[in-house]
């Protein structure tokens, strides 16, 4: 985790919570976004995808599964949480973390901001000067070792999520079963935020492919691409086009 104080943070700053659901992500297309614009635009972008942030978390936090949905901002790094009312509410929570991830991952690419990170859940306190809890320690310890970009369930939010199922939890338009890319050259099976379902529907309304404005943001943004990055396009690639070639994966 980073170590700095928070750069920006939505209202509500001191919260405890028995169980949260929280999700971490890095951005990895800062430094290159920096080398093709001047830092005035770079902090232009960052604060327009943290803006329409916060009008979704708002928007969650009017619903009445959520107790509250809130976000910081540590550099280039982000934890959003969402807090249910009730045990009862928590599948309804991962729901709502679900759907404003796959927009706030979309519109990260559009802008050419890259985000990769982790969903996990479990015991959060937060305050103004610090943030603790098991599911924040879990979302930590998983949030840079996919190789890739996009969102995948730590081990507890897995198993958590495969629970939910066994009890009747509608999964069809939410994550997606993958084996995610880790940086390590193996594989972790587990859960994946379906940000390219999304993708597609947002693009048709522009009479567009949702593959054709990732390449776009891809050959616009990312500069010379170094062998050391190289995999995280593709797996990135690759992950996208099983998705939109099947409508999802359930059935893989």
């Amino acid at each position: 985790m980073p170590n700095e104080e928070t750069a920006l943070a939505s209202s509500q700053l001191t919260m405890q919570s028995d169980f949260a659901v929280v999700a971490l992500l890095d951005a990895l297309g800062a430094k290159g976004l920096l080398s093709r614009s001047t830092p005035d635009g770079l902090l232009e972008t960052w604060q327009m995808l943290l803006s329409q942030l916060a009008q979704w978390c708002d928007d969650v936090s009017t619903s009445e599964a959520a107790d509250d949905c809130s976000f910081l901002g540590f550099s280039d790094t982000v934890l959003i949480t969402i807090m249910p009312v009730s045990e009862a509410d928590q599948p309804e929570c991962f729901s709502l973390m679900h759907d404003l991830l796959q927009r706030f991952i979309w519109q990260g690419f559009v802008a050419g901001v890259y985000f990769q990170g982790a969903i996990s859940a479990g015991r959060f306190i937060q305050s103004s000067s610090r943030v603790l809890g098991e599911g924040l320690e879990e979302a930590a310890e998983w949030y840079e070792q996919a190789d890739w970009m996009g969102v995948m369930a730590t081990p507890g939010a897995k198993h958590l999520i495969e629970h939910m199922l066994l009890d009747g939890w509608d999964m069809s338009s939410l994550f997606v079963p993958y084996g995610v890319p880790l940086r390590t050259g193996r594989s972790y099976d587990t859960w994946a935020v379906n940000w390219p379902s999304f993708a597609d529907e947002e693009a048709k309304s522009g009479n567009t492919s949702a593959k054709a404005i990732l390449l776009r943001s891809f050959r616009t943004f990312s500069g010379a691409i170094s062998p050391a990055v190289a995999l995280k396009y593709a797996n990135t690639i690759t992950f996208a086009d099983k998705v939109w070639d099947s409508g999802t994966l359930h059935e893989s």
